[in-house]
């Protein structure tokens, strides 16, 4: 036996046969076991709605979903990267997703996602529902972290190239998919191609937003006329933009609860108590009612300008206020911020805002009556103006937590919620506090009517949204329904003594519409014709204040 044996050429084609047996299972059937167990984890787990089978339509929808959520973990095998990346997000948006729609009864729409990114967290409460969230976003990370783990048991599959094209075209096919088919028919494929779908809606939008802004058609380069009655005061037009207010909550529209008893006092108040939503979410409404987008045709709301722009070339300081957020979560100014930008002054619910340079208007106001110092500076506003004037104030309004929306004066109806999600709330105490939050609307509208009824002005209100409270079993607002729950608005208009004296034919108009089905954006020709102003822009049959079938 030789101490040092020489290797031979059969030896070494044996021991590289030895180092090169495949084990017992090809890569191929690794890959595609690891992709069929997650693949049916994941449709069991996060997409149960798509296994509720009653016709051979939802079978076919079933098993497109469960092969596109197999191919998703099939291509995973192929590269940490796209691993890393892509399946973390499918669990935990998958779960979020599962949260909103079982407890909260809300699908995670493009409009949802929008308020997500662009809503001021803090100050809309939506902490509360954040924090009840953490459950399902542990669950999120704990199937993350056990995929992982066994993808770290398969086999490494080597070839650079074969991996970039498989990669590539299921990005591809992905990328058709978001961008190229109707979003109504990703839906029906169910988590997390309808979440890719959405996110992707909400950034073609937010693209749009952005891109748009500095080229968008400005309406008031059309001809228009404004002419003030000879020696009558300048004109001051307000405009209260509600949040989740529903119109069958009003005392004024016939509610059994004494919610407005300040409103219904005032004479000159014209409640048109049959008024329906753009949308279902303020990043749908708000827009839908300051340009001439309507709900078949939202394009004007980004390719033009608002009818701020148009009372601002008519000489009107045009002023805009907000309890909302500016920009929310993104760094980029929304839909919403991007038409009160037209306004020569903004001012928004941040940690910017004092009131310093203002306390002196402050004085005759008890500031421990309000939610927020900015309804304060806002009735300051509006009384010390003495010239012409546009002044839109968005509130946070009846938007949940309800409890948060008003203080304890206003405390009139108990017992009330908690910080808890409505479901977990007596529904007694439910609708408690979200009555209160009227009372609370009503009396910060009547301290803004105080302030304009020496002048020659005319005050608007309309809800952006409704709000379910349990009806249906569903909750909050967002979901893309007919109900009247989140339709149903409630929208008045009030007009001083010098505006009835001024303009009796507009007033007279408006009283004819009352009991009329009306639609939300048709505000947008009201606000311009109610004051006189004259424009191109303007369809007469969709103002309140013109005698219509002339």
């Amino acid at each position: 036996m030789k101490l040092f044996p020489i290797e031979t050429k059969r030896d070494r084609l044996n021991n590289g046969s030895r180092l090169s047996r495949p084990k017992k299972r090809s890569w191929i059937n690794n890959r595609l076991t690891f992709a069929l167990i997650w693949g049916t984890v994941y449709v069991c787990l996060l997409n149960a709605p798509m296994l509720d089978i009653h016709s051979p339509s939802d079978l076919e929808n079933a098993f497109m979903s469960w092969m596109l959520t197999c191919l998703l973990f099939l291509i995973a095998c192929y590269s940490a990267v796209f691993f890393v990346s892509l399946v973390p997000f499918a669990f935990l948006a998958g779960t979020l997703a599962e949260y909103s729609e079982r407890v909260l009864s809300v699908r995670l729409s493009e409009p949802i996602i929008a308020s997500l990114f662009e809503m001021d967290m803090t100050a809309m409460g939506q902490g509360i529902i954040a924090w009840q969230a953490l459950p399902w976003i542990a669950a999120g990370l704990c199937l993350t972290a056990l995929c992982l783990f066994h993808r770290t048991r398969l086999e490494v599959f080597r070839p650079l190239k074969t991996r970039l094209l498989i990669i590539t075209g299921y990005l591809s096919l992905v990328f058709f998919l978001v961008f190229f088919l109707p979003l109504g028919l990703i839906v029906q494929f169910g988590h997390p191609y309808d979440i890719f779908a959405e996110v992707g809606d909400y950034w073609n939008s937010k693209m749009q937003v952005t891109f748009a802004h500095a080229r968008k058609f400005d309406i008031a380069s059309l001809p228009a006329t404004y002419e003030n009655p000879v020696s009558a005061q300048p004109l001051q037009v307000i405009l209260i933009i509600g949040e989740a207010a529903r119109a069958d909550h009003f005392s004024i529209n016939g509610y059994v609860r004494e919610t407005t008893p300040l409103l219904q006092k005032e004479n000159h108040l014209i409640s048109f108590y049959n008024v329906s939503s753009c949308g279902t979410s303020t990043h749908i409404s708000v827009p839908c009612l300051m340009t001439r987008a309507t709900r078949e045709n939202m394009a004007p709301a980004t390719s033009e300008t608002s009818f701020i722009s148009l009372f601002r070339k008519k000489g009107f300081y045009t002023l805009w206020v907000s309890e909302q957020g500016k920009y929310g979560l993104g760094a980029q100014r929304t839909q919403i911020s991007s038409i009160s930008g037209e306004s020569e002054v903004e001012v928004f619910n941040d940690k910017n805002f004092s009131l310093a340079a203002s306390r002196r208007n402050l004085n005759s106001h008890d500031l421990s009556l309000y939610v927020n110092q900015l309804e304060a500076y806002f009735q300051s506003q509006t009384r010390s103006s003495s010239r012409k004037m546009l002044a839109v104030f968005h509130m946070a309004g009846s938007h949940f937590p309800y409890h948060w929306r008003y203080t304890l004066p206003f405390r009139k109806y108990a017992p009330t919620c908690p910080d808890v999600l409505p479901q977990l709330c007596p529904r007694e105490a439910l609708i408690n506090s979200y009555d209160n939050s009227i009372v609370y609307t009503d009396f910060f509208i009547a301290g803004v009517i105080d302030t304009l009824k020496n002048k020659n002005a005319i005050l608007f209100y309309v809800s952006d949204h409704g709000e379910y409270l349990g009806e249906h079993g569903r909750f909050l607002h967002g979901q893309e329904t007919g109900d009247a729950e989140l339709r149903h608005v409630p929208m008045f208009v009030w007009t001083s003594d010098t505006f009835n004296r001024l303009y009796p034919g507009k007033v007279r108009h408006m009283r004819e519409k009352q009991a009329l089905r009306l639609r939300q954006e048709f505000l947008f020709h009201s606000i311009l014709d109610c004051s006189d102003i004259e424009s191109p822009v303007i369809n007469k049959k969709s103002s309140v204040c013109a005698q219509w079938g002339e």
